[in-house]
C-alpha cells in the first residue's frame, strides 16, 4: 500500500463498522485452504469444513490511476451477493450471517454495509475477522473463509469480532 492515508491511528476509535473509524489497521498472517471435489473428499474419508455452494463478483476499478484502494460500490457489491445467492438456489432469507470484509476503512465498510443490508436486509448477523486480525491484505479472503468454516462447525468468535447481531 503506497499510501498510509488509509491507516486508523487511535486505537480507541478504530473497528469495523464503527462511523468513527478514520482507517484500517495492518495485521499480519497466513491461513491456507485446501479446496478439494466433494465426491472425492469423501471417498477418501476427509473432514469436509465447508462446502461452497454458490459464488458471485463485482469488480469495480478505481476513480483514477493515483487512487490507494479499489472504491468499492453498494449496487455492484449487491449484485454479487445476490448472484452467489442465485448461485447457491438459495433466497436471501437464508442466510444468518455474513462474514464481511469490514476493516475500519469508511470508504469500504460503507458500501459493503449498505451491499450487506440491500442484499440480505438489517436481520442478518456480520462478523469482521479483521477486527481481531486486522488487514491481512492477501490472506484476508482465507482467514474470511476459514472463519465462515468455524461458524459452521460451532465454534465461538470473539465478541470484537461481531459488528452486528449475535452469532
Amino acid at each position: 500500500m503506497a499510501r498510509t492515508d488509509a491507516l486508523h491511528r487511535d486505537p480507541a476509535t478504530w473497528g469495523p463498522g464503527r462511523p468513527e473509524s478514520t482507517g484500517l489497521r495492518l495485521g499480519e498472517g497466513a491461513a491456507l485452504l485446501s479446496p478439494e471435489d466433494l465426491a472425492a473428499a469423501r471417498q477418501r474419508g476427509a473432514t469436509v469444513w465447508a462446502v461452497v455452494g454458490g459464488y458471485g463478483t463485482a469488480n469495480v476499478a478505481p476513480d483514477d490511476d493515483d487512487a490507494p484502494l479499489v472504491r468499492p460500490s453498494a449496487e455492484a457489491l449487491a449484485l454479487a451477493i445476490e448472484g452467489a445467492l442465485r448461485d447457491a438456489g438459495l433466497a436471501a432469507d437464508a442466510v444468518d450471517v455474513v462474514v464481511s470484509g469490514l476493516s475500519g476503512h469508511p470508504g469500504l465498510d460503507e458500501p459493503e454495509r449498505a451491499a450487506i443490508d440491500a442484499a440480505l436486509g438489517t436481520r442478518v448477523a456480520v462478523v469482521a475477522p479483521k477486527a481481531r486480525l486486522g488487514e491481512t491484505l492477501g490472506a484476508a479472503g482465507a482467514f474470511g473463509v476459514a472463519t465462515a468454516a468455524a461458524l459452521l462447525l460451532g465454534d465461538a468468535l470473539a465478541p470484537q469480532a461481531v459488528v452486528r447481531g449475535t452469532v
